[in-house]
C-alpha cells in the first residue's frame, strides 16, 4: 500500500465516524419508539407510518455502514488495511482518503455493484 495513507490516521477517522453513527442510530431508535404510539386520526397514522419507514431506512443504512467501518478497523488491527478484499491489490490512496472504510478497489467495487444490480433485476 502506498505510504501516503497512514492506517493510524484512518483508524481515528473511522472511530470518530463509528461513534457519530452509533449515537445517530440510538437517536433514531428513540424516535422510532415515539412513532409507534397509536394515533386515532388516520391521517396522523399514515404520516407516522411514512416517518417510521424513513427512520427504519436510515437506521439500516447506518447499521450497514457501521459494519463496514468495523471491518476496516479489523483490517487495520491485522495489518491488512489498504488492500482490496476481493483481488488483494493495493487500493488507491485517494479512494481511502475519500472513504476510509472502503474494502474494495474501484474496479472490484464496480464489478460487485454490477453483479448486485443484475441479481436484483432477476428477483
Amino acid at each position: 500500500m502506498c505510504n501516503t495513507v497512514k492506517p493510524e490516521d484512518m483508524h481515528k477517522i473511522l472511530l470518530d465516524e463509528l461513534e457519530v453513527n452509533t449515537e445517530r442510530v440510538q437517536n433514531l431508535q428513540n424516535s422510532l419508539k415515539e412513532l409507534q404510539e397509536n394515533d386515532p386520526d388516520p391521517l396522523d397514522m399514515a404520516q407516522k407510518m411514512e416517518q417510521r419507514e424513513t427512520v427504519l431506512s436510515e437506521t439500516n443504512r447506518l447499521n450497514a455502514r457501521n459494519i463496514q467501518i468495523r471491518k476496516a478497523l479489523n483490517l487495520i488491527r491485522e495489518g491488512e488495511y489498504g488492500y482490496c478484499q476481493s483481488c488483494g491489490d493495493d487500493m488507491d490512496p485517494k479512494r481511502l482518503k475519500v472513504d476510509p472504510a472502503s474494502l474494495e478497489c474501484f474496479e472490484c467495487k464496480t464489478i460487485s455493484e454490477d453483479k448486485g444490480r443484475r441479481l436484483g433485476q432477476r428477483a
